[in-house]
């Protein structure tokens, strides 16, 4: 993909996460992005993509303890065929530049999901930071599990080479810049806040992603 692509993705994931966005025009910066995406699509080669190269994104939540967003990153992770893990309030993206692209895309997806739906919640008399935490969790964790549904079903051989390619480019990235798994946190405990995930039920989300720029 194209520098100029990437930039075109950059712009629509920020407006489709932009506070100020009309839900018309999250609608629309998603659909773009999916076009985009099944475009590029047709024309990735494991040249390009080992061309590309893996690098390394820092999402960061603005927070000193773990982002609730990372209970919506196993089903980005095998979505978009990258590496996530988190250290403190930072979530860590390792892929190739357009999967890192797209996964920061559905990470702020998520959170902004996260805010829109707490806002518009039914919070409880009493008890409401612990409900609010269970909440949030099960908007994300019910995310992931979609998320994992729009995995496309087993690729062809060709296609199976290129996610190989691209499990070597991370694993080489992370062997040469001494990031060692064991000493950062992918995983997250098994949850289920059943209000949250009810609400996480009527998200709209496509494969592509959603938050303000110019496009």
């Amino acid at each position: 993909m194209t520098a100029s692509i990437l930039n075109k993705i950059r712009n629509l994931r920020a407006r489709a996460s932009c506070d100020a966005s009309s839900e018309n025009e999250v609608l629309h910066a998603i659909k773009m992005v999916d076009k985009l995406m099944k475009e590029h699509n047709i024309n990735l080669s494991d040249l390009e993509v080992k061309k590309a190269g893996a690098i390394e994104h820092v999402w960061k939540s603005g927070r000193k303890t773990r982002p609730v967003e990372m209970w919506a990153t196993p089903g980005i992770a095998k979505l978009t065929d990258t590496q996530i893990f988190y250290s403190g309030g930072n979530i860590y993206i390792v892929g190739t530049p357009t999967d890192v692209e797209i996964a920061t895309y559905y990470i702020d997806l998520v959170s902004h999901a996260i805010k829109n739906e707490w806002a518009k919640a039914d919070k409880p008399d009493h008890g409401v930071r612990s409900f609010g935490s269970a909440f949030r969790k099960g908007v994300a964790y019910r995310l992931s599990s979609r998320f994992k549904e729009m995995v496309a079903p087993p690729p062809p051989s060709q296609s199976r080479d290129l996610l190989i390619v691209k499990d070597q480019l991370i694993q080489d990235y992370l062997g040469d810049n001494n990031i060692n798994l064991r000493n950062n946190k992918t995983s997250i405990p098994d949850f289920g806040g059943l209000e949250g995930m009810a609400a996480a039920e009527n998200i709209h989300i496509s494969k592509g992603v959603t938050q303000c720029a110019g496009v």
